[in-house]
C-alpha cells in the first residue's frame, strides 16, 4: 500500500484532509494505519489521531501521525516505493522548494481538489479549491487555485502559479509560471502572461504582460511608455 504525506502541516492539512475524506474511494489505495503530516513545528492533529472515516459505506480506521522536521522526514522516506505527497501551504517559495525536492527524491505528489476535476490535462501537485474549470483548459504542475475561480476553454496555466479568490479567465488565456495573482482578476480573451509576474487584485487584464512585470493599480494612461496599448500601470518588480 502507499503512503499518504501532508507536507506540511497546519491549516493547509486540515483543509486538504477535509477534501479528501469527504470524496468517495480517495483512500482506497493508502495505508491508513500509517498517514504522515509533516512539519518544522509541532502539528496539532490530536483531533485525528485515530478517527473513523466513512465513504461509499466502506469503514476506514484512521491513524495519523505528526512527523516534526521535514528536512531529517523526508531524508528518512528518500528510496522507499509508494511515496505520495499531497503539497498543503500556499507560500509558493516554500511550496515550490518542496515540490523540486520532492521530485528529485522520487516520489508521487498528488493533485487535490475540492470537487471532481474534469477530464482536462493536468500535471501534478495542483491545490484546487471549488472552482469552474473548463474540460479544455490545460493546467501545469503545483498550482494553487482559490475558492471561485472560473477558467475557461483553452486557457494554457504554467506552473508554480497561485490564484486567489474569484479571478475569472475568459478564453485563450495564457499564463506563464511563478505568478502571483490577487483576489477578483479578471483576464480578457486572447491574454497572455509572462512569468514571474505579480499582479493586485481587482484589476482588470485587457493585454498582454511580460516576463518580471507588477500590475499595481487600474486605469492609468500616464505610462504608455512602460505598457504600450494597455489600460492598466505596469512596474518593474
Amino acid at each position: 500500500m502507499n503512503t499518504l504525506v501532508f507536507l506540511p502541516g497546519g491549516k493547509g492539512f486540515e483543509v486538504a484532509w477535509d477534501f479528501m475524506s469527504n470524496r468517495p474511494n480517495t483512500l482506497d489505495m493508502f495505508d491508513t494505519s500509517n498517514i504522515m503530516v509533516i512539519d518544522d513545528f509541532p502539528v496539532r492533529i490530536n483531533m485525528y489521531d485515530s478517527i473513523t472515516e466513512e465513504q461509499a459505506g466502506k469503514q476506514y480506521d484512521i491513524h495519523i501521525k505528526s512527523y516534526n522536521g521535514i528536512q531529517k522526514t523526508l531524508d528518512t522516506l528518500r528510496g522507499q516505493n509508494g511515496i505520495c505527497v499531497i503539497l498543503t501551504t500556499s507560500n509558493m517559495k516554500l511550496r515550490t522548494q518542496l515540490y523540486n525536492q520532492c521530485i528529485s527524491y522520487g516520489f508521487h505528489i498528488l493533485n487535490i481538489s475540492e470537487e471532481e476535476l474534469p477530464n482536462l490535462k493536468i500535471g501534478d501537485g495542483n491545490f484546487i479549491f471549488k472552482s469552474t474549470i473548463n474540460r479544455l483548459a490545460t493546467i501545469g504542475n503545483n498550482n494553487v487555485i482559490s475558492t471561485g475561480c472560473i477558467i475557461n476553454h483553452h486557457n494554457e496555466i504554467g506552473s508554480h502559479n497561485l490564484f486567489g479568490p474569484g479571478c475569472l479567465l475568459s478564453g485563450t488565456v495564457k499564463i506563464g509560471d511563478n505568478c502571483l495573482i490577487g483576489s477578483g482578476v479578471v483576464f480578457e480573451p486572447h491574454v497572455v502572461v509572462g512569468d514571474s509576474v505579480k499582479i493586485c487584485s481587482n484589476v482588470t487584464i485587457v493585454g498582454n504582460i511580460p516576463t518580471g512585470f507588477s500590475v499595481k493599480s487600474t486605469i492609468d494612461m500616464r505610462w504608455p511608455e512602460v505598457y504600450q496599448g494597455s489600460l492598466i500601470r505596469v512596474g518593474k518588480h
